[in-house]
């Protein structure tokens, strides 16, 4: 054990003293003293002096100018590091064995032992003279721009990487009718992103207001910002800017976002498969797909990937990501380096960062997809873009199961109602929300021509959708006709169709033929949805022959269908006929909806329950009551009762009595929630004080 540690740590040595001699960074370890103690080749080369002549000497003499400002800065850095242990980084001028001067970025740490005590510093230097020779002569051309860009027509402004605006020609206030510093200062604020949201907000509301075809450079440059608040408001910044210019580029937007969505899509498959895969299989299966998108342009990257050398794949995986590797590429070689690693932990944590990544694209995505696809479709209502131009690509993420609501809603605004193929592919999207919110476009446009469209989602498995397809078709022209063809159809799925047209429109001149269709239907299913509907319509001249169905129906489903269709109507005369047949049938349920039709037809003040209809009230009251499962038709009693309007006060006390006594009754375990037996007793209350006037 103690020799294969000690074969570790020579191991361990040799690969670090190979890094220090093959490091391009001048690396140089110092001790407490300000003395060298290493000096590898690299600071050899930059510095002129060999290992053998610094080891030794004071760091400060051997390569700081002797200015006093460059050497009273160096030695408040080696102070700090030697005393408090602070790390550091500065930039300062350097002097070369020969007296020349170079330009040197440092990078500084304290060496401590085991203790913590402090041993010495170790220092690594880049030369960045070539840089700060460019920068001062960009600086000098710069001036010499400025001089003429500020007196431009034009809109001109510089950006940084991050999207940040260096410069802004005066001429922005000619534009915008706002000062230069206007747009620049509130382009900031929106660059403070998810670190000072509120300031971010603002900054996006005032920029909307300066918005003109020149915003969307420095604006495409905010898109590709990393901080999500920053990329959101971008985006829907670059959706109002009123030019062609920015459609185009919006348009490449979205077709990009189907590119991604499509390997991201792609990806997700692969690493699912991935998980149930031993390692070597990964590895094996992470290769293979490498190889077939990247061996004709990098094969030699590629046979490195396949050398099982750990050195060559890691700068086969480099070249790679640096020649234009696509989030799936990335994917695929994030999964072969976690797999040729034997410890399994990393392919484990592999697994599930990349699931945690891959969900936070898709959010970002789909939230990109959304704006963009909806940003369009104004810019097309605005004229800023031919429609024809847009359908092709919102089209393409529906086909391809990677599209949102946003999009859907997109292309119903757009689509012409004959482009058959495309209407249909917006009302078959697999997606309940999908196909809702392109029928509500759709249904909203007023159409006759999508009246075909429409009626293909009458009979959609979400009755919701089927409920909003008909109240769409009803706002075309001619509903009655409509409603009439589906009466008349042999299918009696139609009628029923028909029959929740009927009702959705309240379509009370069809009354009659409901009635006769009434008449002549034998199929129960399709008789009952008759009544229902005529419940729903609420016409008055339903109420007799209601009733005189009433009088001879003997089946009791379709008894207690027409029993709810006179409650319904909120009929007197209806309410008291259905009173008369459910004494005379002393069916609880029966007698429950005729205290409900009752209410419904006596729960105004200006229609109250007169005398002679309390023995009625009474009797139904008494016939629900007294139920074998009593407790369901009591409650809807009890609320019935509550809306009804009385001339007798009297007749309050013998209902407050009749529910007193069944509250203070036995009850077996379970017949009540709590919360049912809350309400009934805060329905006794309320009776009770009816009573008591």
């Amino acid at each position: 054990m103690d020799l294969q540690l000690d074969r570790d740590l020579q191991n361990q040595a040799q690969r670090w003293r190979l890094h220090l001699d093959q490091t391009p960074l001048a690396v140089i370890e110092w001790d407490l003293e300000g003395r060298v103690r290493t000096w590898n080749p690299a600071a050899e080369h930059m510095f002129g002096y060999s290992a053998q002549e610094a080891i030794g000497q004071p760091i400060i003499d051997l390569i700081v100018p002797s200015k006093a400002e460059i050497r009273d800065q160096v030695q408040h850095i080696a102070d700090g590091l030697t005393q408090t242990g602070q790390a550091s980084r500065a930039e300062h001028e350097n002097r070369r064995k020969d007296g020349s001067l170079i330009h040197c970025r440092w990078f500084n740490t304290q060496l401590k032992d085991e203790q913590g005590r402090p041993l010495g510093v170790a220092s690594m230097a880049l030369d960045v003279t070539e840089v700060q020779r460019a920068n001062q002569a960009l600086l000098a051309s710069e001036q010499r721009f400025r001089a003429v860009a500020d007196h431009t027509h034009d809109w001109e402004y510089w950006t940084a990487p991050d999207g940040k605006i260096l410069w802004m020609s005066p001429s922005c206030e000619r534009i915008t009718g706002y000062p230069a510093e206007a747009f620049q200062h509130h382009f900031s604020r929106l660059l403070e992103g998810s670190a000072r949201p509120a300031e971010a907000n603002e900054g996006a509301h005032q920029l909307a207001r300066l918005l003109r075809p020149e915003s969307l450079e420095p604006l495409r440059g905010a898109l590709s910002h990393p901080d999500p608040l920053v990329n959101r408001h971008a985006l829907r910044l670059i959706c109002q800017i009123p030019s062609e210019e920015a459609a185009s580029f919006l348009l490449g937007y979205l077709e990009e976002l189907q590119q991604d969505a499509r390997e991201d899509h792609e990806a997700r498959t692969l690493l699912t498969a991935f998980r149930v895969l031993p390692r070597p299989e990964v590895q094996a299966k992470a290769l293979q797909a490498l190889s077939a998108r990247w061996q004709e342009r990098q094969p030699e990257a590629m046979a490195d990937l396949d050398s099982g050398q750990a050195q060559r794949i890691q700068g086969a995986a480099e070249t790679l990501r640096s020649s234009g590797a696509t989030a799936l590429d990335t994917l695929l070689l994030d999964a072969l380096l976690a797999a040729l690693d034997e410890n399994p932990t990393r392919l484990a944590r592999f697994f599930t960062q990349a699931g945690d990544l891959a969900h936070q694209r898709s959010r970002r995505r789909d939230f990109a997809l959304q704006v963009s696809a909806q940003g369009l479709a104004d810019m097309a209502d605005r004229g800023h873009i031919q429609a024809e131009r847009l359908l092709p690509a919102l089209a393409e993420p529906l086909r391809q199961n990677t599209g949102n609501a946003g999009v859907a809603t997109a292309l119903a605004r757009l689509v012409p109602a004959g482009a058959q193929d495309l209407v249909d592919l917006l009302l078959d999207q697999p997606e309940e929300a999908m196909r809702s919110a392109a029928l509500e476009v759709l249904g909203n446009r007023r159409d006759p021509a999508l009246r075909a469209a429409l009626l293909k989602l009458r009979r959609d498995a979400i009755s919701d959708i089927a409920d909003r397809s008909l109240w769409h078709l009803g706002h075309l022209p001619d509903p009655v006709g409509t409603a009439k063809t589906l009466l008349d159809h042999q299918d009696p799925g139609e009628v029923l169709v028909g029959l929740r047209f009927i009702a959705i429109h309240k379509l009370e001149d069809l009354v009659p033929r409901l009635l006769e269709l009434a008449e002549r239907e034998s199929r129960e299913t399709v008789l009952i949805a008759i009544f229902e509907t005529l419940g729903q319509v609420g016409s008055p001249r339903a109420v007799e022959p209601l009733l005189g169905f009433l009088r001879t129906c003997l089946r009791p489903r379709v008894q207690l269908a027409l029993a709810e269709a006179l409650r319904d109507l909120g009929d007197e005369a209806g309410a008291l006929g259905l009173s008369e047949k459910a004494q005379e049938q002393k069916l609880p349920e029966l007698c429950t909806v005729a205290v409900e039709a009752l209410a419904r037809a006596h729960g105004t003040w200006d229609r109250p329950l007169p005398g002679t209809a309390a023995p009625s009230l009474l009797a139904v009251t008494r016939g629900g009551w007294s139920a074998r499962n009593p407790w369901p038709y009591r409650q809807r009693i009890a609320d019935a009762r509550l809306a009804l309007h009385v001339q007798d006060q009297a007749l309050w006390t013998g209902l407050s009595n009749l529910l007193q006594a069944t509250l203070d009754e036995k009850r077996s375990p379970g017949a009540l929630s709590t919360e049912e037996l809350a309400h009934l007793q805060a329905c006794n209350r309320a009776l009770a004080q009816k009573a008591r006037g």
